[in-house]
Protein backbone atom coordinates (compact mmCIF):
# COMPACT_ATOMS: atom_id res chain seq x y z
CA UNK A 1 0.00 0.00 0.00
CA UNK A 2 1.28 3.46 -0.85
CA UNK A 3 2.13 5.91 1.89
CA UNK A 4 -0.19 8.93 2.17
CA UNK A 5 1.32 12.25 1.14
CA UNK A 6 1.98 14.74 3.92
CA UNK A 7 0.30 17.46 1.82
CA UNK A 8 -2.95 18.21 3.58
CA UNK A 9 -3.80 21.62 2.24
CA UNK A 10 -3.83 23.73 -0.91
CA UNK A 11 -2.25 27.17 -0.35
CA UNK A 12 -3.42 30.27 -2.27
CA UNK A 13 0.14 31.58 -2.55
CA UNK A 14 1.01 28.62 -4.79
CA UNK A 15 -1.26 29.93 -7.58
CA UNK A 16 -0.73 32.74 -10.13
CA UNK A 17 -1.88 36.26 -9.28
CA UNK A 18 -4.72 36.29 -11.82
CA UNK A 19 -6.62 33.50 -9.99
CA UNK A 20 -6.06 34.70 -6.42
CA UNK A 21 -9.36 36.63 -6.42
CA UNK A 22 -11.65 33.66 -7.06
CA UNK A 23 -9.65 30.60 -6.01
CA UNK A 24 -10.24 30.98 -2.23
CA UNK A 25 -13.94 30.16 -2.78
CA UNK A 26 -12.90 26.86 -4.31
CA UNK A 27 -9.93 26.05 -2.08
CA UNK A 28 -11.59 26.57 1.32
CA UNK A 29 -14.24 23.81 1.00
CA UNK A 30 -11.74 21.58 -0.79
CA UNK A 31 -9.21 22.00 2.06
CA UNK A 32 -11.86 21.11 4.67
CA UNK A 33 -12.65 17.95 2.70
CA UNK A 34 -8.97 17.05 2.28
CA UNK A 35 -8.36 17.45 6.02
CA UNK A 36 -11.25 15.08 6.80
CA UNK A 37 -10.04 12.49 4.29
CA UNK A 38 -6.45 12.74 5.51
CA UNK A 39 -7.57 12.38 9.12
CA UNK A 40 -9.67 9.32 8.27
CA UNK A 41 -6.92 7.62 6.30
CA UNK A 42 -4.30 8.15 8.99
CA UNK A 43 -5.66 5.68 11.55
CA UNK A 44 -9.12 7.20 11.64
CA UNK A 45 -11.17 4.54 9.84
CA UNK A 46 -13.22 2.14 11.94
CA UNK A 47 -15.42 -0.83 11.06
CA UNK A 48 -18.29 0.61 13.08
CA UNK A 49 -18.31 4.07 11.47
CA UNK A 50 -16.77 3.73 8.03
CA UNK A 51 -17.29 0.27 6.59
CA UNK A 52 -20.44 -1.66 5.79
CA UNK A 53 -19.97 -4.04 8.66
CA UNK A 54 -21.42 -4.90 12.03
CA UNK A 55 -19.37 -5.61 15.15
CA UNK A 56 -21.04 -8.42 17.10
CA UNK A 57 -20.33 -9.51 20.68
CA UNK A 58 -21.17 -13.15 21.47
CA UNK A 59 -21.23 -15.01 24.80
CA UNK A 60 -20.45 -18.73 24.43
CA UNK A 61 -21.56 -20.83 27.40
CA UNK A 62 -19.89 -23.96 28.76
CA UNK A 63 -20.33 -26.88 26.38
CA UNK A 64 -22.02 -24.72 23.73
CA UNK A 65 -21.04 -25.55 20.16
CA UNK A 66 -23.53 -23.35 18.30
CA UNK A 67 -24.58 -19.73 18.79
CA UNK A 68 -26.92 -17.54 16.78
CA UNK A 69 -26.89 -13.75 16.46
CA UNK A 70 -29.04 -11.35 14.50
CA UNK A 71 -27.43 -9.06 11.98
CA UNK A 72 -28.82 -5.63 11.19
CA UNK A 73 -27.11 -4.98 7.88
CA UNK A 74 -29.41 -4.35 4.91
CA UNK A 75 -27.43 -6.92 2.92
CA UNK A 76 -26.33 -10.43 3.75
CA UNK A 77 -22.80 -10.58 5.17
CA UNK A 78 -20.20 -12.16 2.90
CA UNK A 79 -17.55 -12.53 5.60
CA UNK A 80 -17.55 -13.18 9.32
CA UNK A 81 -14.19 -12.40 10.90
CA UNK A 82 -13.22 -13.37 14.42
CA UNK A 83 -11.68 -10.30 16.01
CA UNK A 84 -11.09 -11.70 19.47
CA UNK A 85 -11.93 -14.78 21.54
CA UNK A 86 -11.30 -14.71 25.28
CA UNK A 87 -12.35 -16.79 28.28
CA UNK A 88 -14.38 -15.22 31.09
CA UNK A 89 -11.01 -14.82 32.87
CA UNK A 90 -9.78 -12.78 29.89
CA UNK A 91 -7.38 -15.48 28.70
CA UNK A 92 -6.83 -16.75 25.17
CA UNK A 93 -7.86 -20.30 24.24
CA UNK A 94 -5.03 -22.75 24.81
CA UNK A 95 -5.95 -25.26 22.09
CA UNK A 96 -6.67 -24.99 18.39
CA UNK A 97 -10.29 -24.26 17.51
CA UNK A 98 -12.34 -23.41 14.45
CA UNK A 99 -15.46 -21.49 13.62
CA UNK A 100 -17.88 -21.89 10.71
CA UNK A 101 -21.05 -19.97 9.99
CA UNK A 102 -24.21 -19.92 7.91
CA UNK A 103 -27.01 -17.43 7.40
CA UNK A 104 -30.64 -18.29 8.12
CA UNK A 105 -33.08 -15.43 7.50
CA UNK A 106 -31.75 -12.53 9.63
CA UNK A 107 -29.51 -14.69 11.81
CA UNK A 108 -25.92 -15.80 11.61
CA UNK A 109 -25.49 -19.28 13.08
CA UNK A 110 -21.97 -19.96 14.25
CA UNK A 111 -20.56 -23.40 14.95
CA UNK A 112 -17.57 -23.60 17.29
CA UNK A 113 -15.28 -26.63 17.26
CA UNK A 114 -12.40 -27.35 19.61
CA UNK A 115 -13.34 -25.03 22.48
CA UNK A 116 -12.98 -26.36 26.03
CA UNK A 117 -16.43 -27.63 27.07
CA UNK A 118 -15.81 -26.51 30.68
CA UNK A 119 -15.08 -22.87 29.81
CA UNK A 120 -17.22 -19.83 28.99
CA UNK A 121 -15.99 -17.52 26.22
CA UNK A 122 -16.61 -14.04 24.83
CA UNK A 123 -16.12 -13.46 21.11
CA UNK A 124 -15.94 -10.26 19.09
CA UNK A 125 -16.92 -10.83 15.46
CA UNK A 126 -17.12 -8.56 12.44
CA UNK A 127 -19.88 -9.34 9.93
CA UNK A 128 -18.91 -7.63 6.68
CA UNK A 129 -20.84 -7.12 3.45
Amino acid sequence: MAKISATKKLVIEDYPTEVKKWIPRMIDPLNRFLEQVYGALVRGLTFRDNLKAQVIEVEIGEGVTETAVRYSLNERPTALVLGKLRTQNDESPTAAFSMSWQIYDDQIRITWLGLDANTKYRATLIAQV
